[in-house]
């Protein structure tokens, strides 16, 4: 999913453990890199006018408020850029550092103190131009705080794209921050057109959310408290006790009913989450710190449930309860508790590295709900989110609510 910026800004006097690095290969181009970094690494940029131009982007929201210009810190930029190709080839995005399998080799500023004085990091996927990318930036609270912080000097920017690489968001940004004071000029020339293009980051705006009794006709309750796809193109809703069914064909939802009675073989009257999977043709039904899967054929709870969520979804990384799932169209599927939510690979039957990630505009675009109460996903596309008596669409290409 989605989101797709983040911020981190931790002191660099915290005392972080060194992971040994095997070095880059002479040619002196991105590789997919092991272990820590170094320092000695070099990595070519990509695109010297964006990373520039990102910078002049920065002191020119700084001159708004009446801040120093951050000048351009060539140590910072050499920091970020191997980041960012290292995002890129190995195909994750986080402040720390992962190996192709998704496990963690280097902790964030380990990593930046082998280049230089670090103080703080940006980081963000999917915009493929700098107007695009800040604003993405501008827009979320914490990259905001690290761009106008009155104690940062100097700034490196890093910009990762090469053709042909299967990740999923393409165009990696990174910024790295310093206290210290350097020589370097304070921007490029202006090689952004302005307009920007953020990809499948989307636009930052949060849309006000749709009343669920203007959405779903004949919707009997307050709110909702899980939802979920069914063969024949079918929407349950529960709440509470009950649950009533959205026909695609009418386009109604039906009257309220028990769920207990309904659902075969289900051994809790509420459901506080649940999801379809198409791959197996089964629903999954959470409730507590249980779950159940639901054979759509036989129409009943397959035998050996209920299991403990935790303990079959990812272990400890896993939320003990869950308020929400959405699964995605690529194999993912999201859930949400609180204010955060993990990312979870189905196939592989564990949580993806760098979960869990706060709910926010940077991470789901446009969406006005910190928390969730519920999520679904119509066949492929769209999503739902529901919080109170309202709900947002979200557009699961795009990765932004609409």
């Amino acid at each position: 999913m989605m989101m797709k910026t983040k911020q981190l800004s931790i002191p660099l006097s915290r005392s972080l453990p060194l992971i040994l690095l095997v070095l880059l290969t002479s040619s002196l181009q991105a590789q997919p890199f092991r272990g820590c970094a170094k320092g000695n690494e070099y990595v070519a940029p990509v695109n010297g006018a964006h990373e520039k131009e990102v910078l002049r982007l920065v002191n020119v929201e700084r001159k708004k408020r009446g801040l120093q210009p951050l000048t351009w810190n060539t140590k910072m930029a050499r920091a970020a850029r191997y980041h960012a190709a290292d995002m890129a080839h190995d195909n994750y995005f986080d402040h720390a550092s992962y190996d192709r399998g998704g496990q963690k080799v280097c902790a964030t500023f380990t990593r930046i103190r082998k280049f230089g004085s670090g103080s703080a990091e940006n980081i963000a996927v999917g915009g493929s131009t700098p107007a695009g990318t800040m604003r993405q930036w501008m827009n979320s609270p914490g990259h905001k705080r690290n761009i106008l912080s009155k104690g940062s000097k100097s700034l490196g920017v890093g910009y990762y794209y090469k053709p042909g690489l299967k990740n999923k968001w393409r165009h990696y940004w990174v910024q790295n921050f310093s206290r210290v004071t350097t020589s370097g000029t304070t921007g490029g020339s202006g090689g952004s057109n302005g307009g920007g293009n953020v990809g499948n980051s989307g636009g930052s705006t949060r849309l006000s959310p749709t009343l669920i009794r203007k959405g779903w006709k004949g919707f009997p309750f307050r709110k909702v408290d899980a939802a979920t796809y069914y063969p024949g193109n079918i929407v349950y809703l529960f709440s509470g006790t009950q649950y009533a069914r959205w026909d695609g064909k009418t386009r109604r939802v039906g009257p309220a009913r028990s769920t207990r009675k309904y659902w075969r073989g289900l051994p809790f009257s509420m459901v506080e989450a649940a999801f379809y999977w198409k791959g197996n043709n089964k629903v999954y039904l959470f409730s507590g710190t249980q779950y159940v899967r639901y054979d759509v054929r036989t129409n009943k709870v397959d035998p050996g449930y209920p299991k403990n969520t935790q303990r079959y979804w990812g272990g400890s990384r896993m939320f003990r309860r869950v308020d929400a799932v959405l699964p995605y169209p690529n194999g993912k599927v999201y859930f949400f508790r609180g204010n955060q939510y993990i990312r979870y690979d189905f196939a592989k039957n564990r949580i993806d590295p760098g979960y869990p990630k706060t709910i926010n505009n940077s991470t789901w675009p446009k969406l006005s709900f910190r928390t969730a109460d519920a999520a679904v996903l119509w066949k492929s596309h769209p999503g739902y989110f529901f919080k109170n008596g309202a709900y947002h669409r979200f557009h699961i290409k795009k990765e932004s609510a609409y």
